[in-house]
């Protein structure tokens, strides 16, 4: 794949603020934060531009994008419990 091909398809990626205005990703804004949803837009994004940039990978479609955008914010709002050690009022010496 030459560098013309490369940024045709870099050019093909919507940007934050297209996704944003999906209805699907509105509704996630809505119930989490503008914030949260844009990084998580922005992650999606630079994933697929750098694979466009190793040479693989393609452009999809919006609808698509919002989905794996969707993902990203539901497997960031997940609990992560972790064991530990409550050593609360335990002296060191």
């Amino acid at each position: 794949m030459d560098n013309e091909q490369k940024n045709s398809l870099l050019r093909g990626l919507p940007s934050v603020d297209e996704l944003l205005r999906l209805p699907e990703l509105k509704e996630a804004i809505a119930i989490h934060s503008a914030a949260l949803v844009a990084s998580c837009a922005r992650a999606v994004l630079e994933r697929f531009r750098s694979s466009i940039v190793k040479g693989g990978g393609q452009v999809p479609e919006a609808t698509a994008l919002a989905a794996l955008v969707l993902e990203e914010a539901a497997s960031s709002l997940r609990l992560s419990m972790v064991r530990v050690i409550n050593a609360t009022g335990t002296v060191l010496h």
